[in-house]
C-alpha cells in the first residue's frame, strides 16, 4: 500500500476533457459556406442576367443564373465543411491533456 506522500507524489490534477462534436463543426461549416455563397452570387450578380429561369433548360435550377447560384454554393458548401472539419480537429487538440506530451 502506498503511503499519502508517495500518492501526492504520483497524482496529478484532474481535468474534464470536453471534445468537439465533428459532425457539428462539419454541418455549421457547411451551412455557413453556402450562405456565403449564395450572398457571393446575389451581390457579385450581373445586371445583365435574368433572375427568372425561362423553363427551357432540362433541370431548373441549373438554367442561367441558378446555375451560377447551384455550383457556388455546392462548392462553398463543401469548403465550408472541409474547414468546419480542421476547426473541429484544432480545437480537439487544444482539448488534450498537455501532460501526455510530456510523457
Amino acid at each position: 500500500m502506498p503511503s499519502e506522500a508517495e500518492l501526492l507524489a504520483t497524482a496529478r490534477p484532474a481535468t474534464v476533457r470536453r471534445a468537439p462534436k465533428y459532425s457539428v463543426f462539419i454541418g455549421a461549416g457547411a451551412v455557413v459556406g453556402i450562405v456565403v455563397g449564395l450572398v457571393l452570387v446575389a451581390v457579385l450578380k450581373d445586371p445583365q442576367v435574368e433572375w427568372i429561369a425561362d423553363g427551357t433548360g432540362f433541370v431548373w435550377f441549373l438554367e442561367g443564373e441558378g446555375a451560377v447560384r447551384t455550383v457556388t454554393a455546392v462548392a462553398l458548401g463543401v469548403l465550408g465543411g472541409f474547414v468546419g472539419g480542421a476547426l473541429a480537429v484544432l480545437a480537439d487538440r487544444r482539448s488534450r491533456d498537455p501532460y501526455a506530451r510530456r510523457r
